[in-house]
């Protein structure tokens, strides 16, 4: 869908430790993130890219609630 918009995707990963390595140091205007990494919680990668000034939006089928109270409204 992405492509679809125009938009160049740069990574696709399925790992979180995949998306640590890669986030330390690519440039991008913002990610997409799902809440699940292969049975891994996203939240360490979206602390880093927020670090990094990178803005990001979680898509994912799990609901709201299952997200960190800090990151309904912010940095998680």
């Amino acid at each position: 869908m992405l492509d679809e918009i125009g938009c160049e995707v740069v990574a696709c990963v399925a790992r979180l430790a995949n998306g640590l390595e890669i986030a330390r140091s690519v440039t991008v205007d913002f990610a997409v993130l799902d809440i699940n990494l292969a049975g891994e919680p996203v939240f360490p990668l979206a602390n880093q890219l927020d670090e990094r000034g990178i803005p990001f939006i979680f898509c994912t089928g799990y609901g709201s609630s299952t997200l960190p109270p800090d990151c309904a409204i912010g940095p998680c």
